[in-house]
């Protein structure tokens, strides 16, 4: 007669403990079968089923480094599987004994304890922070166990260190890493660490190297944007988007945690841009006391209280390059509407850079509007800080385009449109068009779902540097249709002694 060891008994009854462990409730609900009914699950044993206890040794704690290859239950599945239920840690007297390989996977050479079965870590990772890993434990620990399991969170964050990452062994689960690059430069890795770092690790961890390039042979530098003041006086205001009485009183709005393009656009809040300028074209006459009409066609930039920055392309076909034809519009929200904030002024003087050419990638596509008398600036109506040499705006997460342009209608064009963009570097640039139509003159920014569109050429790209707004680009180029590929912008730093020794020749 064979002596049932006292560990080897089921403290259910037997026909119970048989009948769960027919329909699988050993590999189902273990924390639960491993106490109650080993005899029934079979896990009686170190080695086999006899009920004797590896060689009558009855403490279960210890354990054998040497047995780390091999786990001493007859199956490894039932052992790995146990382990990525988290019974290593629920149960650990008899998985390490039993299952030790499975249990210690840094000491084993194994790593499937953090695995997701499933074989979709991005759709467990969604599953996982809809909270599927409490409303639906028994399926997502056995399909997504990785996604589940803390610990398995801090083996990929292990995998982020500075060397992982110069190795690339740093991954983003989510699926879409510009999803995950967005929310990294939104400061989702701050305010919402848990999700980011199980979803996006590499966003969060890894700083991408920065290999935009403004001039050639130049170094990326990051000074200050500067106020094109050329000798007058007073306080330099330039970048602020919003003055009352001196004072900055109001942000544009930077609180969504996705970016909003122009296309799908957001309108922006009145006056908060307030260096953007409307410049508008003679359609015609209405007939009624030979009342000109005018229509909106390009943007443009107020750098000087009498000077526009926009683009040479809005303004080098036969008629658009007659300044009669031309007026300038600031303090502008809706453009239909007058709400008493607008000043108007009439352009004077066109200079196109003398080296624009149109076609190939529209190299030197920059432009200077002089208007007839100067405009007032104060509470609606301010100028944007210029780009220094070589000043980059790669990663900064303040970047706006703003316009009336098109919006494919995903909006309404009648009003000022923002939208939050990442600049790209010359590199991931070159790759999406070609290196024969970008240059160190040009900035990229966003990813193709998002754009300026027809409308917005010759208006400007601002990013925050401190506590004010530096004009990095204006708005040049895109792909057919508006979406695609990244809009192509010029790169003012690289023109920054053009436009002041035009401005100063002409000026002073």
């Amino acid at each position: 007669m064979t002596m049932e060891s006292s560990n080897c008994r089921n403290t259910y009854p037997d026909s119970k403990c048989e009948s769960w462990a027919r329909t699988d409730q050993c590999r189902v609900n273990p924390s639960f079968m491993l106490e109650h009914c080993k005899k029934s699950c079979k896990v009686c044993t170190g080695g086999g089923g006899d009920g004797s206890n590896n060689g009558g040794n009855t403490d279960q704690g210890k354990t054998d480094k040497g047995d780390c290859a091999e786990n001493k239950h007859p199956n490894d599945q039932e052992c790995e599987y146990w382990a990525r239920r988290g019974e290593c840690e629920a149960n650990p007297s008899w998985m390490l004994q039993n299952c030790r390989k499975a249990c210690k996977p840094e000491d084993c050479g194994s790593d499937k304890a953090c695995v997701n079965d499933y074989g979709d870590d991005a759709q467990c990772s969604r599953w996982a922070n809809r909270g599927e890993c409490d409303n639906n434990p028994n399926w997502m620990l056995e399909n997504c166990h990785k996604a589940c399991n803390p610990k398995c969170v801090q083996k990929d964050t292990d995998a982020c260190s500075k060397d992982g990452c110069r190795k690339g062994t740093c991954k983003n689960t989510y699926g879409s890493d510009k999803d995950c690059k967005w929310w990294a430069m939104d400061n989702q890795c701050e305010t919402n660490p848990g999700w980011m770092l199980v979803n996006c690790a590499k966003a969060c961890k890894c700083e991408e190297e920065d290999n935009e390039t403004p001039q050639p042979g130049g170094k990326c530098s990051d000074p200050d944007g500067f106020c094109l003041q050329l000798g007058r006086r007073g306080k330099c205001t330039c970048g602020y988007p919003y003055l009352q009485n001196n004072n900055l009183q109001v942000q544009p709005s930077t609180n969504n945690s996705r970016p909003q393009p122009i296309i799908w656009g957001r309108e922006a809040r009145p006056n908060t841009w307030p260096w953007q300028a409307s410049l508008q074209l003679k359609e015609g006459y209405s007939g009624y006391g030979e009342e000109i009409r005018w229509k909106h066609q390009c943007g443009g930039t107020l750098i000087t209280p009498k000077w526009i920055l926009t683009a040479a392309h809005c303004v080098y076909q036969p008629g658009f390059d007659n300044p009669v034809n031309w007026r300038v519009v600031l303090g502008e929200h809706r453009i239909s509407q007058d709400s008493g904030k607008e000043e108007i002024r009439r352009v004077i003087r066109i200079i196109k850079h003398p080296q624009f050419y149109y076609y190939g990638g529209a190299r030197n596509d920059i432009a200077l509007l002089e208007l007839d008398s100067d405009v007032p600036l104060g509470t609606y109506i301010q100028t944007a800080c210029l780009a220094s040499k070589n000043q980059c705006f790669h990663r900064n997460p303040n970047c706006f385009i703003t316009g009336w342009g098109a919006t494919l209608g995903t909006g309404d064009p009648d009003v000022l449109n923002e939208v939050r963009m990442e600049v790209r570097t010359k590199a991931e640039c070159v790759r999406e068009w070609s290196a024969n139509r970008i240059f160190d003159t040009h900035i990229c920014i966003g990813y193709g779902y998002q754009s300026a569109c027809h409308g917005d050429s010759g208006g400007p790209l601002v990013c925050k540097v401190g506590s004010r707004y530096t004009l990095a680009g204006v708005t040049s180029w895109g792909p057919q249709g508006c979406q695609g590929q990244p809009s192509v912008y010029t790169r003012v730093s690289s023109y920054i002694d053009w436009i002041t020794d035009v401005i100063r020749q002409l000026t002073y």
